[in-house]
């Protein structure tokens, strides 16, 4: 879903019990306020993880975590071939 997620400052006060621990809510029971995004504006995020996912690799690698590096520029350069084809 194309959409923007932000919690509520006041979830709901009753959630339904959990099966599995006593006194336990079942989890990911919350109230939150969804938001529709434009396909600007998800590109314009999605860009952004981009080039965090790059300035981050060059952090990484100038710290010397080689592999963490690497995995980042690999997801950067994925998600950015997704994107230009989405585009096109």
């Amino acid at each position: 879903q194309n959409a923007e997620t932000s919690y509520v400052t006041s979830p709901a006060s009753i959630a339904p019990a959990s099966e599995f621990v006593a006194g336990g809510v079942a989890f990911g029971h919350a109230e939150r306020v969804v938001r529709e995004l434009s396909d600007e504006q998800m590109m314009a995020l999605a860009r952004g993880e981009v080039t965090r996912r790059l300035d981050d690799a060059a952090h990484y690698r100038g710290l010397g975590d080689v592999d963490r590096a690497l995995m980042l520029k690999a997801e950067a350069l994925a998600l950015a071939d997704r994107l230009d084809a989405y585009a096109a």
